[in-house]
């Protein structure tokens, strides 16, 4: 999930293996931005255990034939493990707000697991080990990621977060200020023409990916949380302007 370009800064931080802190002062973040920073550490915590639940109840066949077959293939093979000690997230402000774009979390820079979570056919099976008010948050936070399939929707269907019937119409995205990347090496953004988009699209489908959204500028913000006995703990953010 992490993008390309991230300040040194915070990268050097997430490299090292002790998660150093930036040397910087901490920021004093604004109330908003705080809600929606401060809770994020013990949801990625939920939204890893849900994800083992949910591999284990794909494991014993508890999902439709359909839904295990599309899934065989597209699951990931990093284990979604559980946060421990200290941790850190990386987020990127963007028209949406702050989106989670990385982390020292090796899993984290999977974009199958953020596909996993918004896909609409696993819903019900992450309101069972989630509650509605984190599960809404984790989805507005973290970008969206569609498993790429050449299959045909059905008549009056559209791919949801994006609003188009088809792969081949992404290119009708173009000029809006979005920016894709399809895994694992092609972005997709403004600076490329609307041809350059088709022909990545085309290419990606016949050998069926990842298609994950980024956020294309804005500042960046990078939280330290702490995972013991009593929990998550958020400890100190530090922002840094977009180049």
């Amino acid at each position: 999930m992490r993008p390309l370009f991230v300040p040194e800064t915070f990268a050097a931080c997430l490299r090292e293996p002790n998660l150093t802190q930036p040397a910087s002062a901490p920021a004093d973040l604004p109330k908003a931005v705080l809600k929606q920073v401060k809770p994020l550490g013990h949801e990625i915590g939920l939204w890893a255990g849900a994800l083992q639940n949910l591999k284990a109840r794909f494991a014993k066949g508890r999902f439709s034939s359909e839904l295990s077959s599309w899934l065989q293939d597209r699951w990931p093979t990093q284990e979604a493990s559980l946060p421990s000690g200290d941790f850190a997230l990386l987020l990127r402000d963007s028209p949406h707000g702050w989106q989670l774009v990385g982390g020292s979390l090796p899993w984290l820079d999977d974009p199958a697991f953020a596909a996993l979570l918004h896909l609409p056919a696993l819903r019900p099976a992450w309101a069972v080990d989630m509650r509605a008010s984190h599960l809404d948050h984790l989805r507005q936070i973290i970008p969206h990621a569609w498993f790429l399939d050449p299959t045909p929707l059905p008549p009056g269907s559209v791919i949801a977060g994006l609003g188009i019937a088809s792969w081949h119409r992404l290119p009708s995205l173009h000029g809006n200020g979005r920016a894709f990347e399809i895994v694992p090496s092609t972005r997709l953004s403004d600076s490329l023409s609307k041809e350059e988009w088709q022909t990545a699209i085309q290419l990606a489908l016949e050998t069926p990916g990842i298609l994950h959204e980024q956020p294309a500028s804005g500042s960046w913000l990078l939280a330290h949380y702490t995972q013991g006995t009593d929990g998550t703990q958020f400890k100190a953010a530090w922002t840094e302007e977009a180049a």
